[in-house]
């Protein structure tokens, strides 16, 4: 067995055990169904995750700790969204990297669990937004513009940003503040 096929046993090994209790509770009424999609939904996350580790250049720990990992694997399971689905795969990556697992912090399983497609859209634009940025222009409309968006639809996602603390204002020039950057880190490409 080389490398690669230990690293895909180690997290199929991982991904296994969090789908079992929920699958039992729901019985057989949609419990096919459910067990379906997230064992699809769990061939992405693990398909990512591994694409994002390799070209990280990074081996996953041996042990992953549980109190890390169930929580972030529970809730990523029944993502589908692609957006979504990348944003799981980057937090675990970062979580199972010896190198940043430093950068992940529990509570973003909980932000990525509120979060919408667009808001990581909009999230991401504004993590690319000059701090200084100097405009007429403000930076909810800037954002609107480069993501070919309403700016109505933009600045409601500004608002959950808000509201899950990533950002420090609501209104029309809003800014990440340390959790939001720090998010970003993780679900970037972390320094190494």
């Amino acid at each position: 067995m080389d490398e690669d096929d230990l690293v895909k046993t180690g997290l199929e090994i991982v991904l296994r055990p969090v789908t079992d209790i929920a699958e039992n509770a729901l019985g057989v009424l949609g419990g096919d169904w459910l067990s379906e999609v997230r064992a699809r939904n769990r061939a992405k996350l693990k398909d990512r995750t591994e694409k994002i580790l390799h070209d990280r250049h990074a081996e996953p720990i041996d042990v992953a700790s549980p109190s890390v990992i169930t929580p972030l694997l529970s809730a990523a399971q029944d993502e589908s969204r692609d957006e979504l689905i990348d944003i799981w795969a980057a937090l675990l990556a970062t979580a199972l990297n010896p190198k940043t697992q430093s950068q992940y912090r529990r509570e973003f399983t909980d932000i990525a669990k509120q979060l919408e497609p667009l808001d990581v859209l909009v999230l991401t634009e504004l993590a690319s937004l000059p701090e200084d940025l100097a405009s007429a222009q403000s930076r909810v409309v800037r954002v609107s513009n480069r993501l070919k968006r309403p700016v109505q639809e933009v600045a409601l996602s500004v608002e959950a940003l808000f509201r899950l603390g990533l950002t420090e204002s609501s209104h029309t020039n809003p800014r990440l503040v340390v959790r939001g950057i720090q998010l970003m880190r993780a679900i970037s490409s972390p320094n190494e």
